[in-house]
């Protein structure tokens, strides 16, 4: 499970499911997180990201980090 947040920006930050840890990995190391998101990520089932999600992440349901 990969988190986007989106830092400085509108909207909703998004989920992806099913991703493979090795995946996972690339994206964390990827110097243009948005290309990585087009190119890799948007195959695997998405969406905006809710409050019913944020134990998955350890945050509050505000989207504020611990």
């Amino acid at each position: 499970l990969v988190e986007f947040i989106k830092h400085g920006t509108n909207g909703p930050n998004w989920v992806y499911s099913s991703v493979p840890l090795t995946v996972a990995n690339r994206f964390d190391m990827a110097s243009s997180k948005g290309k990585f998101i087009n190119k890799e990520l948007n195959s695997f089932p998405h969406g905006p990201a809710g409050d019913a999600d944020a134990h998955l992440f350890n945050r509050t349901p505000d989207n504020s980090q611990k």
